[in-house]
Formats: C-alpha cells, sequence, structure tokens
C-alpha cells in the first residue's frame, strides 16, 4: 500500500511531503540524512487503519483518509500552521528598530529639519514675535538645521551627540507663546507629511516634540 505523508520536523517550522510504502523506513532515512524529523503523518486512500506506533526517531500515525480531499484539506491546514509559526519566529527573532532608524537615520530626519527650518524662517506669524525674530538673525537657519538635526538624532536613539543649549536656555528670552508654539508644530507637521514620514513614527516623533514644550514655551518673554 502506498501511502501520502507529511513529515513535521522538530521546530514545526518545516514539513516534508512525500509518497512511499514504509513509513518507518521512511522516517530514518530522512532523520539520518536531512535534519531531525519528530514526526510523520501518513494517509492511505483505501479503507484501511493501522494503529499508531512509537519508535525512538519519532511518532508515526497512520490515518484512514476516504477521499483525495481530505488529503488536500488537511495539507493546506498544516501548510497554514507552517507558514504562521515560521512568520512568528521572525518576528520574534527581528530586533526591535530604534525611532531613529524607523525615521530612515540622519538622512530622513535633515529633509524634514531641513524643510521644518525654512518653514519656520519665512513664517510671518512666528515673526511677528520681535524676541523670536531676533532669535532667527542671532541663530540663522543653517546652524539651526545643523543643531536641531543632531538633536533629534541624538533623542531618537541615533548614534549623534547634541552639543547645543538645552530647550529652556535657548528659548528663554524668546517669549514663545502657546500660540506660537501651536505653530511650530503645525509647521512640523507638514513636514512630516510632505516627505510621507509613516503615521506610527509621525506619532512617536510628535510626543518627544511634545516633551519640550514646558521648557519651551513662555507666556512672557524674560527679562535680560
Amino acid at each position: 500500500m502506498k501511502y501520502v505523508y507529511i513529515l513535521e520536523s522538530h521546530d514545526s517550522l518545516h514539513f516534508y511531503v512525500g509518497i512511499t510504502a514504509d513509513l518507518p523506513a521512511r522516517l530514518s532515512k530522512h532523520n539520518a540524512g536531512c535534519g531531525s524529523a519528530k514526526g510523520v503523518i501518513g494517509f492511505a486512500r483505501r479503507n484501511h487503519f493501522q494503529h499508531a506506533v512509537s519508535s525512538g526517531e519519532g511518532s508515526i500515525i497512520v490515518m484512514k483518509i476516504e477521499t483525495i480531499l481530505g488529503v488536500v484539506i488537511l495539507l493546506a491546514a498544516m501548510s497554514i500552521h507552517a507558514m504562521a509559526a515560521e512568520q512568528a519566529a521572525k518576528q520574534a527573532a527581528a530586533p526591535v528598530k530604534s525611532l531613529y532608524e524607523r525615521l530612515g537615520g540622519l538622512k530622513g530626519i535633515t529633509v524634514v529639519v531641513d524643510d521644518f527650518i525654512d518653514r519656520m524662517v519665512a513664517d510671518e506669524a512666528l515673526n511677528s514675535n520681535p524676541a523670536i525674530d531676533a532669535g532667527r538673525k542671532s541663530s540663522p537657519a543653517p546652524y539651526l538645521k545643523f543643531q536641531v538635526s543632531q538633536m533629534v538624532c541624538q533623542v531618537t536613539g541615533g548614534p549623534c551627540s547634541y552639543t547645543g543649549l538645552s530647550m529652556k536656555d535657548s528659548h528663554a528670552t524668546m517669549g514663545v507663546t502657546e500660540a506660537d508654539w501651536e505653530i511650530m508644530v503645525g509647521l512640523f507637521k507638514q513636514s512630516l507629511a510632505k516627505f510621507q514620514v509613516p503615521a506610527a513614527e509621525q506619532t512617536d516623533i510628535l510626543v518627544v516634540v511634545s516633551s519640550t514644550k514646558d521648557d519651551i514655551v513662555m507666556a512672557v518673554p524674560a527679562k535680560p
């Protein structure tokens, strides 16, 4: 009698299908030359059933299958199981990426920051605040782009070391209001959208930005 068989590997990630008349011998041969299998299931087309037997190499179960359709359905189910197990194993083994990596590293960060600073420098509402306008003159756009890119790189898990002033010190005399803050956040969101930063990464970087708000927003400019 010929059997359609399925060999299952010990890690449950691989299945091998074939036809044989001797299931125990096939399992032994597989374990001897093709890696270790923890079991084999065989299917016979005829009305025939053999009791399960065990060996030191694996379990052998011979089941009665009335039609080829039954074999096909079970093979499909086991294939789905194998693919799901393999995908789960890959996900478990995959290292968690930092926000820096998810943003595209320095390349992804710098293009967004470059666009963001250009938007801020040109914004009339922000420049209507004399202290902010004065800050733009003392810290030109290229310098701001470098410092902001360096800071974002560091706080998102990148290899950079921010060398500028703290957020509190750098904004102490700028009198940034709540309205100014909302404008800056809106401009930053526009830059993120322009470069199609994924939603999850946008959410995460905006959380980082929001954490600096208390150090930046001041209702009244500090006196010198």
